[in-house]
C-alpha cells in the first residue's frame, strides 16, 4: 500500500492525478491510497507523515509548494516529493528540499505514469532492512533512513534519524550492502547515503540534518561524480 497526497488548488489536476493513480492500480495491481488537499495550509494541518509521496502544486494560494515542502522536510525526511509547476525557474529551490522531480504542466500522462511506477518500486526497495544488534539482541533499522556510517573506535557506527547504533561488521562489508541503494565512500572512514548530502566540496560533506563529514582528496573526484550522478537521476 502506498499512501498518496495531492496538494493542488486546481480540482482540474485532482481529478486528472487521480485518473492515472486509478490507471496504475487497475493495470499495475498497485494498491494506492490518494487524498486530495486545495492548500498547502490543509496538508500542514492533516497527518501528513502517513504519506509515502506528496505530489505538490508550487503556484498555490497562501503557502505556495516550495514553503509547504520545507516545512514538511523540518520533520519528515523519509517521504518523496513532487512538484507540478507551470514554471520551470524553482528547480533550484526544489533541490533545497531534495524534490524527486518536478513536472511540467500540462501532465505528459504516460511520462507521469511510468515515473509513479519507478517511484512506487524505488519506495519498495527502500523500505527493506538491514539488521544490527543492539543490547544483545537485533534490531530491524529501514535503509532509507541510514544517513551515513562511520568507523569510530575500530567500531562501524551507523547513524541514522532515529539514533546510532553498532556494529561489528567491517565497512567494506557494509558497502557491498548497500552500495545498490544510492551508498557511497568519500572517505575510507566514511559511507554516506547520498540523498542526504546538501552541500559537498573538497573538505568536507554538510548532510541535511547538519552533520558535517570530512573528504578525502583522494576520493573526492570519484564521490563527486557519484554524487552529481545521483542528483542527475531524481530530477
Amino acid at each position: 500500500m502506498y499512501k498518496i497526497a495531492i496538494c493542488e488548488d486546481q480540482k482540474v489536476w485532482h481529478y486528472q492525478l487521480i485518473k492515472i493513480f486509478e490507471q496504475i492500480h487497475n493495470h499495475e495491481n498497485i494498491d494506492l491510497e490518494v487524498d486530495t488537499y486545495l492548500s498547502g495550509e490543509a496538508l500542514l494541518n492533516s497527518e501528513f507523515n502517513q504519506y509515502d509521496v506528496l505530489i505538490l502544486d508550487i503556484q498555490m494560494d497562501g503557502l505556495d509548494g516550495i514553503e509547504v515542502a520545507k516545512k514538511i522536510r523540518k520533520v519528515n525526511e523519509r517521504v518523496q516529493i513532487i512538484f507540478v509547476t507551470a514554471l520551470e525557474n524553482s528547480w533550484s529551490e526544489g533541490y533545497v528540499v531534495r524534490a524527486y522531480r518536478y513536472i511540467v504542466k500540462p501532465i505528459e500522462v504516460d511520462a507521469f505514469y511510468e515515473m509513479m511506477v519507478q517511484l512506487f518500486d524505488e519506495i519498495n526497495q527502500s523500505r527493506r532492512s538491514v539488521l544490527v544488534k543492539e543490547d544483545g539482541g537485533m534490531k530491524k533499522v529501514e535503509i532509507a533512513s541510514i544517513k551515513y556510517l562511520a568507523i569510530e573506535s575500530r567500531k562501524v557506527v551507523i547513524y541514522t534519524l532515529d539514533g546510532c547504533y553498532k556494529s561489528s561488521i567491517s565497512l567494506g562489508e557494509w558497502n557491498d550492502k548497500l552500495q545498490p541503494f544510492g551508498f557511497a565512500h568519500p572517505h575510507t572512514s566514511y559511507l554516506v547515503n547520498l540523498k542526504y548530502v546538501k552541500h559537498l566540496n573538497r573538505e568536507k560533506i554538510v548532510l541535511t540534518q547538519g552533520d558535517i563529514l570530512y573528504v578525502s582528496q583522494r576520493k573526492y573526484k570519484k564521490f563527486k561524480e557519484q554524487f552529481m550522478n545521483y542528483v542527475d537521476y531524481i530530477k
